[in-house]
C-alpha cells in the first residue's frame, strides 16, 4: 500500500492499528518469557501480605475504560472486609488482570461482567462471572495443563487463595447482572 494513496485520516487509522497491535504482541511475548520463567523454576513467588479486596478494587478501576469502550457493564460486588491474604501480589494481579481482561474480551457488546468478594469459612474468594461464552466442557479437564494454560481458565474462575484449584462447573453462561 503506497503512503501518498492514504488519506491522512487513513495513514493515521493503519498507523494505531499498528501500535496498537505491537502493543499486544510485546505483551504477549513479555508474558512467554515469564511464564518460561517460571516454569524453569527461575522466578519464585514472593509472597506479601496484603488487602485482597484493595487489589480487586484498583483492578477493576483499572479495566473500567475498557469494558466502557467495549460497552460491557462491569461491576465489583460482595464483601469488601476480606481478611489479608498472603500471596505474591504482582502474580495476583496479573491474574486478577487476566480474567477481567479475557472477559472484556470475549462477552459481547450489551454483556456483563461482574466481580464478587466473599468469604467461605473464612478463605477469601474472588468470583469473576461474564456474558461471554464460556469455556467449552470438554476442554475444561484441560485447562491447568500448559498447552491449554491460563487462557481457558480465565473465562470463569472462582480463585481461592491458597487453595488447590476450583471446580469449574460453573461454565459462565448466566448473566450475572
Amino acid at each position: 500500500m503506497r503512503r501518498d494513496r492514504l488519506s491522512e485520516q487513513e495513514q493515521d487509522r493503519f498507523l494505531d492499528i499498528a501500535l496498537k497491535e505491537g502493543r499486544r504482541l510485546s505483551r504477549l511475548v513479555d508474558e512467554l518469557f515469564e511464564l518460561a520463567a517460571l516454569e524453569a523454576r527461575e522466578k519464585q513467588p514472593v509472597p506479601e501480605a496484603f488487602p485482597l479486596a484493595e487489589l480487586v478494587h484498583d483492578v477493576v478501576q483499572k479495566h473500567g475504560q475498557a469494558a466502557q469502550e467495549n460497552q460491557l457493564q462491569l461491576t465489583l460486588s460482595g464483601d469488601p472486609d476480606l481478611p489479608t491474604v498472603y500471596a505474591d501480589l504482582a502474580m495476583t494481579e496479573r491474574v486478577l488482570d487476566n480474567l477481567i481482561g479475557n472477559a472484556i474480551a470475549y462477552s459481547p457488546a450489551g454483556g456483563c461482567i461482574e466481580v464478587i468478594l466473599s468469604q467461605e469459612s473464612g478463605v477469601p474468594e474472588v468470583c469473576v462471572r461474564d456474558t461471554g461464552p464460556g469455556i467449552p466442557e470438554q476442554d475444561l479437564p484441560h485447562i491447568f495443563e500448559p498447552s491449554i494454560g491460563g487462557c481457558l481458565w480465565s473465562r470463569t474462575c472462582r480463585a481461592r487463595t491458597g487453595h488447590s484449584p476450583p471446580n469449574h462447573g460453573d461454565s459462565g453462561r448466566r448473566n450475572p447482572c
